[in-house]
């Protein structure tokens, strides 16, 4: 049986491994998912903010759903039954294993866990809430399908989904932060912010939600724990695919006032 102790492992795990992709996948924009200011319940409901919510929720359910991947089935819940799914092909016959990669367990226990954490403000705690719920879909939305063969000439299989990578996850969460919805708390619920003050759009499950609009990156700014970009490194890689790095000079250097200065083969923002 897995101890409480193997549980917060599993936790602490899934939190640095959210952190690092964070910083991955922000390596080449202004705010760049800093260590130890990218706390779960941030004091300013940005946009990053919201990315953060979402990929720390994502990266405790992807460590719970490997821990309980392992075998141990007394302490993630199985149901030991197999459903009879459509034939695929019309040759064989499908089977889905209830004994899957617990990406279920993983959600509600990390849901669970990271509720203690909201803000004590509704509005605040509406939006990690709704964040993290994005999080978990995006751990059961990447996940992949996996079967293996039974019986003579595979006359069946029985199927399982099992988590994807977490680089695979992170660039999924990367894509909901740059359509994430500016909302509003109306009647106990997030609303997307429209011109008319009275009407209301009720934000979508899949969409990740802020409700401040993010400050300016470029300058330092100590009240609000921001390093600004001046000193930071860009890229001038012309073989990379990442269209962020592509962009990275313009966007850290010249887009905020700095020149691009080369410094020993490297390429930095400076006045």
């Amino acid at each position: 049986i897995l101890s409480k102790k193997h549980i917060f492992r599993g936790v602490r795990s899934g939190i640095a491994t959210a952190q690092e992709e964070c910083q991955y996948q922000f390596q080449w924009e202004r705010w760049n998912c800093p260590e130890n200011k990218a706390s779960i319940s941030q004091e300013f409901a940005t946009r990053e903010a919201a990315f953060v919510q979402s990929i720390t929720a994502a990266g405790i359910i992807h460590a719970i759903a490997k821990l309980c991947s392992s075998g141990q089935e007394m302490f993630c819940t199985c149901e030991k039954i197999q459903h009879k799914l459509e034939p695929m092909y019309n040759t064989e016959t499908f089977y889905w294993d209830g004994c899957s990669n617990k990406i279920k367990f993983g959600g509600k226990f990390t849901f669970e866990f990271l509720k203690e954490f909201a803000s004590g403000e509704e509005e605040n705690g509406a939006m990690q809430l709704h964040n993290f719920e994005v999080g978990h879909k995006a751990v059961e939305k990447t996940a992949k399908i996996k079967c293996t063969c039974q019986g003579k000439g595979c006359t069946f299989k029985i199927c399982w989904k099992q988590v994807s990578t977490f680089r695979h996850i992170g660039t999924f969460l990367k894509n909901r932060y740059k359509k994430a919805k500016y909302v509003q708390f109306i009647d106990g619920q997030l609303h997307q912010r429209k011109y008319k003050t009275t009407e209301k759009v009720t934000i979508k499950k899949k969409h990740l939600t802020y409700l401040r609009k993010s400050p300016n990156y470029c300058t330092k700014n100590q009240v609000l724990n921001i390093e600004g970009t001046e000193g930071r490194q860009c890229s001038r890689n012309k073989n990379t695919t990442n269209l962020s790095e592509q962009k990275s000079c313009k966007t850290l250097c010249v887009s905020c006032g700095y020149k691009v200065i080369r410094k020993q083969n490297k390429y930095v923002c400076l006045k």
